[in-house]
């Protein structure tokens, strides 16, 4: 998973919140311009209001029940540029008669918004349509479609849905609790200073407590990282991670211990330099651990993992990026400390 910036309750989705049949966005350059970003949004999202006006949304809504995923997943998010406008008819296809009609409704109003000036990529959503969401993960009986309101209720952010995501974490469907942990990771540290966010708060712990139990590994994995990206630092939730460095999966041991270093347990250390040195399947987060932290002496155990990682890559290959910044941080720091 690796950054904040990566994380995406639409993961596991052939598009995103960027998505349309002319994209706008390529999220992989981490770099572009945020006015860039909002530019070629707005322009499109322009071009899609036209379209509307004339007539043309029940012509998109035809496409959305194309068998090619991502086509009418690339629709969907041009129907979402639309606005605050198409936000009546996708409540009512929230209702509609067919499964996959639903579940496409669910992605629009989870995506419909503007982009937000600060943050490229991100949009402020429009929060009409929530309580048709909150209703689709609770009450209907196609397992694609409550995940798809968790997802979107998760782009949402709004914190009176956490009681019904919460309850939701119990869903018998996967890709439902899927999508349930995306959605309660994406309430980062600074919403828990809402008053009515912390009143949730300690169920929301508990709730990503168990999800990060579940049988399915890809759940564990988004429920651990959501534990860091709450910022849910308690002697419950360090116990628990500690339990995670033991994970058959990979990705989730590297969360549990990428979560450990931001929260500054320095316990961590002498496992983590075992973790970058003998683990079968070293994470990158490990070193995102290890750079949290802070500490000189893990400098040692760094270039070695970097190392192991490197004998794994092709000739060509370039380190991860959380690899080459944690040996920077390290060598800073280990300067730093000669200089004392």
């Amino acid at each position: 998973m690796g950054t904040a910036e990566g994380q995406n309750s639409d993961m596991g989705r052939p598009a995103d919140e960027d998505a349309g049949t002319e994209p706008v966005v390529d999220t992989s350059t981490r770099d572009e311009p945020i006015g860039k970003w909002v530019h070629d949004y707005e322009k499109r999202s322009i071009e899609v209001t036209a379209l509307i006006a004339r007539g043309g949304l029940e012509g998109l809504i035809e496409r959305l029940l194309d068998d090619d995923e991502h086509k009418r997943y690339d629709v969907a998010g041009d129907i979402a540029k639309g606005g605050q406008a198409v936000i009546p008819r996708a409540i009512e296809l929230a209702e509609d008669a067919r499964p996959r009609m639903r579940e496409m409704a669910c992605y629009i109003l989870g995506q419909v918004g503007y982009p937000d000036p600060d943050s490229r990529g991100f949009l402020i959503h429009y929060p009409e349509g929530v309580p048709a969401l909150i209703r689709c993960l609770e009450d209907d009986p196609e397992p694609d479609v409550r995940a798809a309101a968790a997802a979107a209720l998760g782009h949402q952010q709004v914190p009176a849905t956490l009681p019904v995501l919460c309850r939701a974490a119990s869903d018998p469907d996967s890709e439902v609790r899927f999508d349930v942990a995306c959605a309660l990771g994406s309430f980062y540290e600074d919403a828990w200073e809402e008053e009515e966010a912390r009143g949730h708060r300690e169920e929301v712990i508990a709730a990503l407590l168990r999800l990060m139990d579940d049988e399915d590994q890809d759940v564990r994995d988004w429920a651990t990282f959501g534990i860091h990206q709450g910022g849910h630092d308690t002697p419950v939730v360090r116990a628990r991670l500690w339990q995670a460095l033991d994970d058959p999966c990979p990705e989730v041991r590297g969360e549990a211990a990428w979560s450990l270093g931001i929260f500054g347990d320095r316990s961590l250390i002498p496992r983590l330099e075992t973790l970058l040195r003998e683990d079968r399947e070293i994470s990158p987060n490990y070193f995102e651990a290890a750079e949290a932290l802070g500490d000189p002496c893990l400098l040692p155990a760094v270039l070695e993992g970097a190392e192991r990682w490197r004998r794994t890559m092709e000739a060509e290959g370039e380190l991860h990026f959380c690899i080459t910044s944690a040996i920077e941080a390290l060598e800073k720091a280990v300067a730093a400390e000669g200089n004392r």
